[in-house]
């Protein structure tokens, strides 16, 4: 009976883990949001990009640092000056 149970327990958990089939609302602006980011912006900004006007997609910030690691891309550190 406990064996039964973990095995149910088991397949339960593996149909859950199951990846998303469904696209991201953020890559139907994936071009906008890469050259956003490689202009310097960071998670919040780009966040703030996609609430404005035209396109107005509530998302938070930690969904769009998340779509950014997902799709291998970096966000842009700003680049300090070097002392000569």
């Amino acid at each position: 009976e406990i064996a039964d149970l973990a095995k149910s327990i088991k397949t339960l958990a593996a149909v859950q883990r199951k990846t998303r089939k469904k696209p991201s609302q953020l890559d139907r602006h994936a071009d906008d949001l890469m050259r956003l980011l490689q202009a310097g912006l960071n998670g919040k900004d780009l966040q703030r990009y996609l609430q404005s006007k035209p396109i107005q997609l509530f998302v938070s910030d930690s969904t769009v640092t998340r779509w950014i690691h997902k799709n291998g891309l970096r966000l842009s550190k700003p680049s300090t000056p070097t002392k000569p």
